[in-house]
């Protein structure tokens, strides 16, 4: 009728669906910043891991092939180390897991298999798993 005011019914449903659309992406655009966050976290972490067991090892007055993860009673101060750095991966890092080994290509492995082929140079390995599942690692190689 001509002279009436206001808005359709089908008008107000748009508008309520476009709103609805604008506040999902808000929603998601959240959730992947948490997402990524974790991930900036847990990745300096490990770097941080990896700077730890690098420098204690180039410090250390044992040659790297004393390093082991497994502690005994009688262990060496890099040995008692490493078995506690060892702990600290587990604990800070989700799937965490590290070693110091000889490694001829350092880029590989993941958490329960660093790959420590036993040649090549001495490397810090780390790896540990992202919420999502996917397999990540940080790698030193030492001089």
């Amino acid at each position: 009728m001509p002279g009436q005011r206001g808005f359709s019914l089908v008008e107000v449903l748009m508008a309520i669906t476009v709103l609805m659309v604008g506040l999902a992406a808000l929603a998601r655009l959240s959730l992947v910043g948490i997402a990524d966050t974790v991930g900036a976290r847990d990745r300096s972490q490990a770097i941080a891991l990896v700077t730890e067991a690098a420098e204690a090892v180039a410090f250390s007055v044992h040659d790297y092939a004393t390093w082991s993860a497994s502690p005994s009673p009688s262990a060496t101060f890099s040995n008692q180390f490493a078995a506690d750095w060892a702990l600290r991966v587990a604990d800070r890092l989700p799937g965490g897991q590290g070693a110091v080994c000889r490694d001829a290509s350092p880029g590989d492995g993941e958490p329960g298999d660093l790959a420590c082929d036993g040649g090549g140079p001495f490397v810090v390995k780390v790896a540990w798993r992202t919420p999502a599942g996917a397999a990540l690692r940080e790698v030193a190689v030492l001089p």
